[in-house]
């Protein structure tokens, strides 16, 4: 599932993020991140909980760091990959380690995408 087979995206390729209406460059670090990104996501779905962004920054080795804003690049794009699969957006389980909710950036009804989330994984896995 997390593996990146799972992505058609190339380095170079821009994603149209259709929520946040903009392209994100897709680059080497995106590209080697997202896989582990989604595995990670995958994991607090199967388990019905969210992640902050700090943790899930310490759980991609820091590979970016959670004030950053590209962060939350990684996750646009990660979105639209879950939509073109029929998943719901695994950011959805990113929230703010302050508010507990997701970042201002997020479109969309987060604790829709999140009981999504949780259903298609239980279903997808098995758990």
């Amino acid at each position: 599932m997390g593996r990146s087979s799972h992505f058609r995206y190339q380095i170079g390729q821009n994603v149209h993020s259709a929520a946040r209406g903009k392209d994100i460059c897709i680059t080497e670090l995106m590209l080697e991140t997202l896989p582990v990104m989604r595995g990670v996501l995958i994991q607090v779905a199967l388990r019905k909980e969210t992640i902050t962004y700090k943790q899930l920054s310490v759980a991609l080795d820091r590979r970016y760091y959670p004030y950053q804003g590209v962060l939350g690049d990684a996750l646009d794009v990660l979105s639209e990959d879950c939509f073109d699969h029929n998943e719901g957006s695994l950011a959805a389980l990113v929230v703010r380690g302050d508010t507990s909710e997701v970042g201002y950036a997020f479109l969309g009804d987060a604790v829709a995408e999140r009981e999504a989330c949780y259903e298609h994984w239980a279903k997808e896995l098995g758990a």
